[in-house]
């Protein structure tokens, strides 16, 4: 940001006139442009809205098992299913019993585990121009998904037919921390895989 200060045409005694010149491609904070900047913050803004949106819509507007019903025979399911039963949030859902409910609880909550672990990447990536030690980058991004699957839950308790619950929390985060702990693998890697190309 550049100011300049000339002397009122008016002659002496007169307020100065106040000229600033912004150029958005030149302003820094702590060595990154703005612009860049930009690039970091925008992926957060649109997971979190999406997040959001699905998390406002009704129950009937999410649910899968009318395609399931379509393509999928019930018995058959029954019989190729393993004899299983989760109990969750006070509920008993058994793969032979009710294979349609069951397929969508699993179905839901691997999509939780997917949205919430991209999340926890997506902050921890925006983390960089903090220039934070790993430890404080992974502390920051779970600490984000917490807030933003709290403030999820309780706005699932405002759409029909959705319940918000703790325990979609604790699965959020532990997909935070799965997809944190696969990406940093992956990444540590690739860094190991460029450093021996340099070397050879």
């Amino acid at each position: 940001m550049e100011w300049n200060k000339e002397p009122s045409p008016r002659g002496e005694g007169s307020l100065f006139f106040i000229h600033c010149s912004i150029n958005i491609m030149r302003i820094e904070v702590d060595g990154i442009k703005i612009s860049r900047i930009w690039l970091y913050i925008l992926p957060v803004v649109l997971w979190v809205a999406l997040i959001f949106h699905f998390s406002s819509q009704s129950f009937q507007e999410q649910t899968i098992q009318p395609f399931l019903q379509r393509h999928f025979n019930e018995n058959k399911l029954r019989e190729i299913l393993p004899d299983i039963t989760i109990h969750f949030n006070h509920r008993a859902i058994s793969a032979k019993l009710a294979p349609f409910d069951f397929i969508e609880f699993i179905f839901r909550k691997s999509a939780h585990l997917f949205i919430y672990g991209m999340l926890a990447l997506v902050f921890y990536i925006t983390s960089k121009p903090l220039r934070l030690r790993m430890a404080y980058r992974v502390v920051w991004a779970l600490t984000a998904v917490t807030v933003v699957a709290s403030i999820d839950e309780w706005n699932q308790l405002s759409s029909f037919q959705r319940t918000g619950t703790p325990r979609d929390v604790i699965v959020d985060l532990a997909g935070g921390a799965i997809c944190l702990v696969i990406g940093l693998s992956i990444g540590r890697g690739l860094s190991r895989i460029r450093a021996k190309l340099k070397r050879s």
